[in-house]
């Protein structure tokens, strides 16, 4: 969690932070398809690229998917259309990857590990479609999982992209769960009394030794705590887990 914090300060301007800030903001309140469409344009001010889309869904034992929805931002139709027509998501090692561990993925990188079939590539390079970035995430009750893609000729694999992408697809993974499922929080419990008492210091900027000290616990009671509030509400860093709990009332303003 340091880490990533160190990271966004190195890596990022001041104008950048304040742009990522406000796109997790406008997820939070994103509830329909028009507002989730804009929060996709608003990225490419952030991370450049010409294509974005991304799926929720639930992948077959056998390879590819069983169930799924699409949301295609900015890809070209006919593509996925022949996408999906021709399988191809039983053999993309994108998408088994992705379904697999769920980790930011440069195309070319997993390319190189699994070279997909030549057909798929060729038909990939017709439309442009070489270069890209893909992240997603597993939902928090049953098998469902996100893929977002984004790619065109400006995706460069950078540590900058892939820290964006890590920070912000959280956020829209959540609010593409909503607009699918009509849900507005998905956490596998809620939170306990505990927990709250301790996001609600959190949220007053306390250190983990300084409401160890106010709660008259330990600071690793304090952090195994805030680990398990991270989980619920599927969240990597402790502004995140306030900005959530702040959305849904599980902490008060």
């Amino acid at each position: 969690m340091l880490i990533l914090d160190m990271r966004l300060n190195n890596l990022l301007s001041k104008k950048d932070l304040v742009h990522m800030m406000d796109l997790v903001h406008r997820s939070l309140s994103c509830n329909d398809e028009s507002s989730f469409r804009f929060l996709f344009k608003e990225l490419k001010g952030l991370f450049p690229h010409e294509h974005a889309m991304c799926l929720m869904a639930v992948p077959a034992p056998g390879g590819g998917l069983s169930t799924f929805d699409v949301f295609n931002s900015d890809y070209p139709a006919e593509w996925i259309s022949s996408y999906f027509a021709r399988t191809y998501c039983r053999v993309d090692p994108i998408v088994k990857e992705n379904f697999a561990r769920f980790p930011v993925q440069y195309w070319d990188d997993t390319y190189k590990r699994t070279p997909p079939p030549k057909d798929f590539l060729s038909l990939a390079a017709d439309f442009g479609l070489t270069k890209g970035y893909t992240y997603g995430r597993k939902h928090c009750v049953g098998a469902k999982g996100s893929l977002f893609s984004f790619c065109g000729p400006s995706v460069e694999r950078h540590p900058r992209n892939e820290l964006i992408l890590e920070y912000l697809i959280p956020h829209f993974h959540r609010s593409f769960a909503k607009v699918l499922l009509r849900n507005d929080l998905c956490v596998t419990s809620p939170l306990s009394d505990r927990e709250k008492e301790i996001l609600e210091w959190v949220k007053k900027g306390k250190s983990n030794s300084d409401i160890a000290i106010i709660l008259d616990i330990s600071e690793n009671t304090v952090k195994y705590h805030m680990k398990a509030i991270m989980r619920k509400l599927d969240t990597r860093t402790r502004p995140q887990a306030i900005a959530v709990a702040l959305h849904f009332g599980l902490i008060d303003y």
